[in-house]
């Protein structure tokens, strides 16, 4: 009865353990995930204030159309 017992508090710290890890490697996972999509929007941003800067540039070089 005794090993009985011992396994079952064995099995019960290990899922325990199990189920803690695998939270902290998903919110780990889920902040770099969130890092690189902030990375990729901050690029498209970026990339479409340029463009309006450089078109704004031409206008003034050409003036209107």
């Amino acid at each position: 009865m005794k090993i009985v017992k011992t396994y079952t508090i064995n099995s019960i710290k290990i899922l325990f353990i199990v189920l803690f890890l695998s939270t902290l490697v998903i919110a780990c996972e889920k902040d770099s995930f969130d890092n690189e999509i902030s990375v990729e929007l901050n690029d498209e941003i970026r990339a479409e204030l340029n463009d309006e800067i450089m078109g704004e540039h031409d206008e003034a070089k050409t003036g209107p159309v």
